[in-house]
């Protein structure tokens, strides 16, 4: 995994020479679980773009990024085995689980033109995203113990997470004004999470990026 993705960074990194705009990008990441509920904080976003023109006339790119994203998701009132965090001789416990993974994500999307006058403009895009794990834990916040077997209350334990590798479609749009712009990305994972710290927690997640962009190379 680490070959695969030092070799598309430089093939990334490559890409600029030819792209037709380049962009720096950074912002904030919102995730949630579909269905298992719970909150989440807001994360950091950074990264780098290339556009491509396929139609200049209609104003058609071809988008490749290369961004870092972080992700944490809050389970609350979860219950689950002593050994997932081997402390004391606990049979039982729960509380909140904090869950935080870090990608590499290389999104391929679509971006045209939809209003252009006096340098402001408005486009919309859409695509695939492919995210590799940089590295995932999970956190618990308190613990109520199962019938008194344990003599200490923990307030933050770790854990390694089991590492994610989804692969999203995502859409949004963007409003640029010469060579600043300002992002708003909706992404959603194709597949569920296999489970998480050792739980079997499948479901699918949700994303909010809002990135602003600065166009370091411009042709539009």
């Amino acid at each position: 995994m680490t070959r695969t993705l030092v070799t598309l960074c430089c093939l990334f990194m490559a890409l600029q020479t030819f792209a037709a705009d380049v962009l720096i990008k950074a912002g904030g990441n919102y995730s949630w679980f579909d269905t298992e509920g719970g909150s989440s904080d807001i994360m950091p976003a950074f990264g780098v773009s290339v556009q491509f023109p396929l139609d200049e006339s209609q104003k058609i790119y071809l988008g490749i990024d290369a961004i870092y994203v972080g992700q944490k998701m809050i389970l609350k009132d979860k219950s689950w085995p002593s050994s997932l965090f081997p402390i004391d001789k606990c049979k039982l416990t729960s509380g909140n689980l904090y869950i935080d993974y870090r990608y590499i994500k290389f999104p391929l999307y679509f971006s045209t033109t939809v209003f252009y006058k006096n340098k402001l403009s408005l486009a919309m895009e859409m695509g695939l995203s492919y995210a590799f794990s940089l590295g995932s834990k999970s956190d618990a916040d308190y613990f109520d113990h199962d019938g008194g077997n344990c003599e200490h209350d923990y307030e933050r334990v770790t854990a390694d997470s089991d590492p994610a590798y989804p692969t999203e479609i995502m859409i949004g749009p963007e409003i640029c004004y010469k060579r600043l712009g300002l992002c708003l990305i909706y992404s959603y994972t194709l597949s569920k999470t296999d489970r998480l710290i050792g739980l079997k927690i499948q479901d699918h997640i949700h994303s909010i990026r809002l990135m602003l962009n600065w166009y370091v190379k411009k042709s539009k």
